[in-house]
C-alpha cells in the first residue's frame, strides 16, 4: 500500500504515464487522505499567484506538475462540500493565475468539480460570474455550474431561471463581452424557452458573439424538450476515468474514450473564444468594410 506523501509524489511527477496505482490507493484511503487533500488545496487558495508562478516556473524548465488537478478531481469524487470556497478563492485570482494552476480543466471538468463540491450557498458561484475582473473561463465555467446543480437537483430550476434573468436585467454591463454569449448558451442548456427573449434582446444590441445561425440554433435547442449532453452536466464519480484519457498520458493517441451517453449535437459558437480584436467592432447594421454596399450583417459579417 502506498503511503500518502508516495501518493501526492506521484501526482506530481510528470512521467508522461497517468499514475493508476497512486490514484486507486487514495481513493483506498479515502478517510485519511482527504485531510491531506484539503491541506493542498487551502494552500493554494492561501496564496494562488505565488503558486502559479512556481508552477509557471517549473514548466518553463520541463518539470509539470498536476498536483493541482488530481486534488480537485479527488475531492470532486468524495463529495467533499469544505473543498468548495477554497476552490472558488483559488478561481477569484487574478488574470491567468487559475488557468496556470488548473490548464484545460477550466474550460473541460471545472463546472463539474464545483457541483460535486457544492455545499448549499450558490452566492459564491454568482459572485464569480459576476465579477468583471475575473478571467472570461473562469466566469464560463461558474455559469454551467449553476446549470450542472439545476440538472442534477442540487439547485431548484426555477431558481436558476430566476438569477439568469436577474443578469439580463442588470446584474451584468451592457457592454460587449464573451460572458453575455456563454449566458445565452446557458439558457439554451436550461432549456429555459422563457428566457429567450432576453436572448434575442441581447443579440440586437450586439451583446452576443454569436450569428444569426447560431442564435436560431441556440433557441430551437432551448425549446426541445430533450435534455442536454448528460456527459457535461453530471457530477464526478470516477476521478481516475475523467482523467487518464489526457493527452499528456496518451501523447501518441489523444482521444477520449467512449462516454455512457451519446455526444450532444456539435454547437456551432465558440466554445473557447478567442482574445476581442483590438481595433473597434463592425455593428451588424454598419456598412460592410468589403465595401459591397450592404449591411455588415448581410455580407462579411
Amino acid at each position: 500500500m502506498m503511503t500518502i506523501p508516495e501518493i501526492l509524489q506521484a501526482f506530481k511527477l510528470d512521467n508522461g504515464r497517468f499514475p493508476a496505482q497512486a490514484m486507486a490507493a487514495a481513493v483506498e484511503q479515502r478517510e485519511t487522505f482527504t485531510p491531506e487533500l484539503l491541506r493542498v488545496l487551502a494552500e493554494l487558495a492561501a496564496d494562488p499567484v505565488t503558486a502559479a508562478e512556481a508552477a509557471g516556473k517549473a514548466a518553463i524548465a520541463q518539470r509539470y506538475t498536476l498536483l493541482p488537478q488530481f486534488v480537485v478531481h479527488l475531492l470532486a469524487q468524495f463529495r467533499e462540500p469544505r473543498a468548495y470556497l477554497p476552490l472558488v478563492q483559488i478561481l477569484r485570482a487574478p488574470g491567468p493565475t487559475p488557468l496556470v494552476l488548473f490548464g484545460h480543466t477550466i474550460t473541460e471538468g471545472m463546472h463539474q468539480i464545483l457541483a460535486s463540491v457544492y455545499h448549499g450557498s450558490p452566492a459564491p458561484l454568482q459572485e464569480l460570474i459576476e465579477d468583471e475582473a475575473l478571467h472570461q473561463y473562469v466566469r464560463s465555467a461558474a455559469l454551467r455550474t449553476v446549470v450542472t446543480l439545476a440538472h442534477t437537483g442540487r439547485l431548484p430550476r426555477a431558481e436558476v431561471a430566476a438569477y439568469f434573468r436577474s443578469l439580463f436585467h442588470g446584474k451584468l454591463p451592457r457592454t460587449f463581452s464573451y460572458v453575455w454569449t456563454h449566458l445565452a448558451r446557458s439558457v439554451m442548456d436550461l432549456r429555459e424557452p422563457a428566457l429567450l427573449p432576453e436572448v434575442r434582446e441581447a443579440f440586437a444590441n450586439e451583446l452576443l458573439e454569436l450569428t444569426d445561425a447560431d442564435l436560431d440554433f441556440f433557441e430551437r435547442s432551448a425549446l426541445t424538450t430533450n435534455p442536454p449532453d448528460r456527459n457535461q452536466f453530471r457530477l464526478i464519480d470516477d476521478a481516475a476515468s475523467e482523467m487518464r484519457w489526457w493527452g499528456c498520458f496518451n501523447p501518441a493517441k489523444n482521444v477520449r474514450p467512449p462516454q455512457p451517453f451519446p455526444p450532444a449535437p456539435r454547437v456551432p459558437y465558440y466554445a473557447h473564444p478567442p482574445t476581442p480584436p483590438a481595433k473597434p467592432r463592425i455593428g451588424r447594421n454598419d456598412p460592410c468594410p468589403c465595401g459591397s454596399g450592404k449591411k455588415y450583417k448581410k455580407c462579411c459579417g
